[in-house]
């Protein structure tokens, strides 16, 4: 779910921006493998609102309403409750590692915690 984590710096390059909306992700995202079940719900559920509000494709509601968001194998390992506390590198949850993450990367927060 690289593309989760890019898609603002590249919705603001022209270039990026036409080439992400040329792509078929929803032949991609709809694959027999399911890249959606194998990625944190958490995760799936920004890159869903960031392709919704961008535009970048049409987010079919089956992904919600078939429990395509989160695979029994996933559930089977704790779920939602598996790494989405330190995911992505919560810096006070972190303190030995906030120091090499801090200056690479940038702390966003969405939603409610």
């Amino acid at each position: 779910m690289w593309l989760c984590f890019r898609m603002k710096s590249m919705l603001s390059i022209p270039r990026l921006k036409s080439q992400l909306l040329l792509m078929r992700i929803e032949d991609i995202l709809e694959h027999p493998l399911n890249p959606l079940q194998v990625c944190l719900p958490s995760i799936v559920e920004e890159f869903l609102r960031l392709a919704k509000a961008n535009r970048v494709f049409a987010v079919p509601e089956t992904f919600v309403d078939y429990g395509l968001l989160e695979s029994e194998r996933s559930s089977a390992f704790g779920g939602v409750e598996r790494v989405d506390l330190f995911f992505p590198f919560d810096p006070c949850l972190l303190r030995k590692s906030d120091r090499f993450i801090r200056p690479n990367g940038k702390i966003l927060c969405t939603g409610q915690w």
